[in-house]
C-alpha cells in the first residue's frame, strides 16, 4: 500500500542472462476488468540486467505492475494506493 502523493521508486533484477531480451513492463488498474494504464519495452541482457519504474500520480485504486516476455509472465506485484484524506473521513463519520 502507497499514499497517493507518495513517489515509490521500484527495481527489478534478472539474474542469469544468457541472452538479449526485450521484456513487456505494464501497468494496469483494477476497474471491473484490469485496464491498461501504462506500457513499455525494456532491453535486458547480461550486461544490462535491471530495469527501473516509478509510481507516482495514481488515484485511489488497486494497481498491478506486470513483467513479461512474449506471452510468458515473468512476474506480476499488485499494490494498492490510498488518500489518508479518505480514510480520515471514514473514521470520523463511522
Amino acid at each position: 500500500e502507497f499514499e497517493k502523493n507518495e513517489k515509490i521508486n521500484w527495481v527489478y533484477v534478472f539474474k542469469d542472462l544468457k541472452d538479449i531480451y526485450n521484456i513487456n513492463v505494464a501497468l494496469l488498474k483494477k476497474e471491473l476488468v484490469w485496464v491498461d494504464i501504462a506500457t513499455r519495452t525494456e532491453k535486458i541482457s547480461r550486461s544490462n540486467n535491471i530495469i527501473y519504474g516509478i509510481i507516482e500520480n495514481l488515484s485511489e485504486g488497486t494497481y498491478k505492475i506486470i513483467i513479461s516476455h512474449s506471452d510468458t509472465l515473468i512476474d506480476e506485484k499488485e499494490f494498492v494506493i490510498y488518500s489518508e484524506q479518505e480514510e480520515y473521513y471514514k473514521y470520523e463519520n463511522d
